[in-house]
């Protein structure tokens, strides 16, 4: 019989696949923000001779990382979160309270996005989530077909907006808009070598440019669309029951395979450089639109297709333990970014070649943190941050240990 009191999930109830795939979303998540970290992305748009900087591979690695990256994880972890908001609601469903817990856990979501964002790095999403987190709330009560033709036409509305901008202001450019508050190289130099007092306030800085690069790129519309297509997927089911929806999830995966690789091949070859003016606006949003967030969804197919082979399953599975403890993790992969690459840590901005931050530092912090999660949750029932989020969504003292099942005793036969 159901609790009528809301609680969180006992690890006996979670769902490995979802669990599993959170983790691999977050191995993509590190490839993209590394980029943030290292000033690999801001070497390339601020110096001539970026390729001679960065050393071998710079193209390569800008090439794939936005053709088969970019956006692409992003995408997984927002389709992920509407699901597991529909998880909530079955969960809530006869619970009196579970409105309230869900608010107070998106407003305690909206606390750690906001100060991770403001101490740290300014390129956390977890308060977007926060916030449109609530907006799921009134589609709740929406037809499933409802809820998906609502999902793809916020994923769709970046090109209206930017329509609209060219109609009513054919000079309309988002540079003015937006623009940064130093040039870049000196941004760089100042955060390769400032100690944490100035680079807090060369993070702060840099929050207001990122909150409104997100607005105007159409990232909130595109976050909460995935919410809507994901929470979808949650009332069929079709990550619960993956083998009974093989034929839906093969006919996904290829459709959004073709789709997404034609889009995100075209948003590869265009040049991050490129003035964004509002007619060029136009063809971004509508090459993202259709590339970057359909091959994300050929990627959850595809892992969910995987997932239906046990040898697979077994290889796959070892993305689990990092997905239960996607918070946790999420934050110390800014921990060790900023640590190693900004100029109160290692001081490596901008000055690392690009083969040493892609093939070695990506490895093995992501090696470390699928072997350390495991190890973790051999022992604990949640990460060090979820455990600490649950307990103040509940309010109440969880235990975080698990218990050992207490040794025999008694002399050997």
């Amino acid at each position: 019989m159901l609790s009528a009191v809301s609680g969180p999930v006992a690890p006996a109830e979670r769902i490995p696949l979802l669990d599993a795939l959170r983790g691999f979303a977050l191995c993509g998540i590190l490839v993209i923000n590394i980029k943030g970290f290292s000033g690999f992305g801001y070497t390339l748009d601020a110096f001539p001779d970026a390729v001679t900087r960065l050393g071998p591979g710079t193209q390569a690695a800008e090439f794939l990382t936005k053709f088969l990256v970019e956006g692409k994880f992003y995408s997984i972890f927002s389709f992920l979160f509407g699901l597991g908001f529909s998880i909530q609601l079955t969960r809530g469903e006869g619970k009196p309270d579970w409105l309230r817990v869900y608010a107070r856990r998106l407003r305690i979501l909206f606390l750690i996005g906001a100060l991770h964002a403001t101490l740290l790095w300014s390129g956390d999403i977890l308060w977007i989530y926060a916030l449109l987190g609530l907006a799921l709330l009134p589609f709740r009560h929406l037809r499933s077909r409802a809820i998906l033709v609502c999902g793809f036409a916020l994923l769709l509305m970046p090109i209206p907006f930017f329509a609209v901008c060219y109609l009513i202001a054919p000079g309309y450019n988002t540079d003015n808009l937006i623009p940064h508050a130093h040039d870049l190289p000196t941004w760089m130099r100042f955060i390769a070598e400032a100690g944490y007092p100035a680079a807090l306030g060369l993070n702060l800085e840099d929050l207001l440019f990122s909150v409104k690069w997100r607005f105007f790129t159409g990232r909130f519309f595109n976050v909460l669309g995935l919410f809507l297509l994901g929470l979808c997927a949650g009332r069929l089911r079709i990550l619960h029951e993956p083998e009974q929806h093989r034929k839906l999830l093969l006919r996904v995966f290829c459709a959004a395979l073709v789709l997404g690789l034609a889009g995100s091949f075209l948003t590869a070859i265009t040049p991050s450089t490129m003035p964004f003016l509002a007619e060029r606006g136009i063809y971004r949003a509508a090459v993202y639109a259709f590339g970057v967030h359909p091959l994300g969804l050929a990627y959850v197919a595809l892992f969910a297709l995987l997932w239906q082979f046990r040898g697979l399953q077994w290889i796959l599975s070892a993305f689990a333990p990092m997905g239960r403890m996607a918070l946790t993790n999420y934050l110390v992969q800014t921990v060790l970014g900023v640590g190693i690459f900004y100029g109160y840590g290692l001081g490596w901005y901008g000055r690392v070649p690009i083969s040493v931050t892609m093939l070695v530092v990506v490895p093995l912090v992501l090696l470390a943190q699928l072997t350390l999660s495991a190890l973790w949750l051999r022992y604990f029932r949640y990460g060090p941050m979820e455990w600490i989020w649950r307990q103040a969504t509940y309010r109440r003292r969880l235990p975080l240990r698990l218990i050992q099942a207490p040794k025999p005793t008694g002399a050997a036969a």
